[in-house]
């Protein structure tokens, strides 16, 4: 099959995404392995940049659909004319292509796996321009027509797919994907990147794109309330992209907050970590942070249940489904209960790096990445042999 890249910088999920099923696959496929990738010469994809592949991989490139201009400077650099997306599946003798989140502009020779992963501009469409919200209506609906399979990562999305884009049932597959990490980022001392970011010895940490519907805005409520109480020990660490295309000002605005609010000392940024060092920062807190008011399937919970931490969860539906072992759920509109979860569980949250309780979850995590990795094979199944 074709492995398609998705996502980049500005939406680092759908990297982790890929990552993880490759890392499942390489679990249970072993040396029996190979890895094909077909890539948008745009995304300047590069296989291994984020994983080391102990396996066969081919990566291909085909003919984008972005603008004449960035097309033929590829061309000039590659000093050949990009095959179709089309004639490069056809040729290669692919049996399924996963995951697109955009039609093929043409009719594939192989079955292709549409991947929608939420439904946010739905539910909270205070998030999205007018323009926004009618570019991913059209994209959706031409994926439910058009795709052969449809996924979704949980079953409060396929809620969602059958409210705003009915279809029937054989067609859409619920794939509620894991964390599977690195085995060697076990072996790395995470005090390293503890001291070169001069992080205290005791933090929370909340590691998500500093997007408008994370709600960082709740978690500084908290803080500040926290703070009026004198409790000025509790730092808060943040690592993610520091930009959000749909509100561009919207970092700055929290950072003007931090200053109004005087938590300075208290709130750290970070940006945008490479994975092995967002891993170690995760490793060392004394919890984990997940505010967010929307979410498909949250990586950041099944990042904290491979590495046994200790949570603070919004309470909305896709959290509870996941059902994380060690959270505590908190209204995501409301700072004061958010503040008492944090004093309450405070004094008893150990620092640094819990050995027991990573082993326990990395022991609970290999059954996980098993039928993670089942169940990716069953989904590609239904595309390639659907049900009539």
């Amino acid at each position: 099959m074709g492995l398609v890249p998705q996502g980049g910088a500005d939406w680092i999920a759908g990297v982790v995404y890929l990552e993880n099923i490759i890392r499942a696959l390489l679990t249970v496929g072993g040396s029996r392995l190979s890895l094909c990738f077909i890539a948008d010469p745009a995304q300047q994809f590069s296989a291994g940049s984020n994983l080391t592949l102990d396996v066969p991989t081919h990566v291909y490139t085909h003919r984008s659909h972005h603008p004449w201009s960035q097309v033929a400077w590829n061309s000039l650099k590659s000093r050949r004319l990009p095959e179709s997306l089309e004639t490069l599946a056809r040729r290669l003798g692919l049996n399924v292509l996963f995951p697109l989140q955009t039609p093929p502009s043409q009719r594939l020779p192989v079955p292709w796996i549409g991947w929608i992963p939420d439904f946010q501009h739905k539910r909270r469409p205070e998030f999205f321009s007018v323009a926004c919200r009618a570019e991913r209506d059209s994209r959706f609906q031409r994926i439910v027509d058009e795709a052969p399979h449809v996924v979704v990562s949980s079953q409060d999305a396929r809620a969602d797919l059958m409210r705003w884009f009915p279809t029937k049932d054989a067609r859409v597959s619920v794939f509620q994907f894991r964390s599977v990490l690195d085995p060697r980022w076990f072996d790395m001392n995470p005090q390293t990147v503890v001291d070169r970011f001069d992080l205290p010895a005791k933090y929370l940490t909340y590691p998500s794109q500093l997007w408008a519907h994370k709600n960082h805005r709740i978690v500084l409520a908290a803080l500040s309330l926290l703070r009026a109480r004198g409790r000025t020990d509790i730092v808060l660490v943040c690592t993610g992209r520091e930009y959000d295309f749909r509100h561009p000002e919207y970092a700055d605005d929290l950072k003007r907050e931090i200053v109004q609010r005087g938590l300075q000392s208290q709130v750290r940024f970070l940006g945008l970590l490479d994975r092995s060092a967002q891993i170690q920062v995760m490793r060392t807190a004394a919890a984990v942070i997940q505010a967010s008011l929307f979410e498909g399937w949250s990586a950041l919970i099944e990042d904290a249940r491979a590495l046994g931490k200790r949570l603070f969860v919004s309470d909305i539906p896709v959290h509870r489904e996941q059902n994380p072992d060690d959270a505590v759920y908190f209204d995501p509109d409301n700072a004061e209960q958010l503040a008492d979860l944090i004093e309450c569980e405070w004094p008893h949250l150990a620092p640094g790096l819990d050995p027991g309780r990573e082993q326990r979850a990395r022991d609970e995590q290999e059954k996980l990445t098993r039928e993670f990795a089942c169940r990716f094979t069953d989904v590609v199944g239904r595309a390639w042999c659907p049900a009539t």
